[in-house]
């Protein structure tokens, strides 16, 4: 007989998945290693918690995003074709992710194939998937970030709840800069919208010019104060996280009676939320710095990490799923 925890290995219109299981609580979770490492299902008590609206083969041709994709080695958008990092600037060559303004977009590693499994771990207490990408010349976005290092990524599953964490080792010789996120997409059926729920641990909206680029100007905002996504359309910043005693920010969404909590780890200390009019997802999206960090010297709360040669870094993000006890439209 099969434990609590298992997996399983397969291929779905020619890409390989792992998917992993926790059969105490129904829960599920699809991964496509050369496909960006994007999970693309996240099943908890017989409901689907993730927007991916798309066959895998043709996730992999088109330019859309969805699931929950990795944003390496920046996340969100730049004002330039390329970054500034210790008075020199990195032009980016060949043909790149941009946004409606035609400024890169999300980084390099989106549908990356260099993804290798190098485990998957099972145990009494959960089960995790571990993946390794070497970022090095054998890649062809080494050109547009010509840092060797390497990035390992894990996906747990532990009574119905899924943790994604990180590992960056630098393994070059310089210092390496660091901007990185996930843009999880979190299905919210048409019906639901309206009555759709959005708690903020936020202090602090970030201001942003024509372009969505950040002006450098934080507004004040009613912390802890939900937001009803009828009639909302959101693409915004966010930053100055409220945490608990362990460090976490908690964004939370409930409709009907289920909520889902999103757990940003101490060291992603801004958020992007991204829900347009007239879709059916919404983006909470754990970002290590605020857009454009790299192109914005001389802003205390825009500065970015720098892993010196050798050094490691690591966090984790968390999504933990429930049938809601209480709607906060009824208090």
């Amino acid at each position: 007989m099969k434990g609590r925890y298992t997996f399983e290995e397969g291929t779905s219109s020619g890409l390989t998945f792992v998917r992993l299981f926790d059969r105490g609580t129904g829960s599920e979770v699809t991964v496509f290693p050369k496909l960006g490492h994007t999970i693309t299902s996240f099943i908890h008590n017989k409901q689907e918690l993730l927007y991916f609206p798309f066959d895998p083969k043709d996730y992999s041709e088109n330019k859309s995003l969805a699931g929950i994709p990795f944003l390496y080695p920046f996340a969100n958008r730049l004002n330039r074709k390329g970054f500034y990092f210790k008075d020199q600037f990195y032009e980016f060559e060949g043909e790149i992710f941009r946004d409606q303004f035609s400024n890169p977009l999300h980084g390099f590693l989106l549908k990356e194939k260099a993804w290798d499994l190098t485990s998957i771990d099972e145990s009494i207490d959960g089960i995790q998937l571990t993946s390794r990408l070497n970022f090095n010349e054998q890649l062809e976005c080494f050109r547009n970030f010509p840092f060797s290092h390497s990035i390992e990524m894990g996906i747990e599953l532990k009574n119905g709840n899924l943790s994604i964490s990180l590992k960056v080792t630098n393994s070059g010789n310089k210092d390496l800069p660091l901007g990185l996120g996930f843009h999880p997409y979190f299905k919210i059926p048409f019906e639901d919208r309206n009555k759709t729920i959005l708690h903020l641990p936020s202090n602090f909206e970030i201001s942003l010019d024509k372009n969505l680029i950040p002006d450098g100007r934080l507004i004040p905002i009613s912390k802890n104060e939900p937001i009803f996504l009828k009639d909302v359309s959101l693409d915004t910043g966010y930053t100055d996280l409220e945490r608990d005693d362990y460090g976490f920010a908690h964004f939370v969404t409930i409709h009907r009676e289920f909520r889902t909590e999103i757990l940003f780890g101490r060291q992603y200390k801004t958020a992007m939320v991204y829900t347009p009019l007239g879709e059916d997802y919404i983006c909470i999206e754990p970002m290590l710095n605020p857009t454009n960090s790299w192109n914005s010297p001389g802003i205390d709360w825009m500065s970015f990490p720098i892993l010196s040669p050798g050094e490691v870094f690591s966090e984790v993000f968390q999504i933990k799923p429930k049938t809601a006890v209480q709607s906060l439209e009824n208090r």
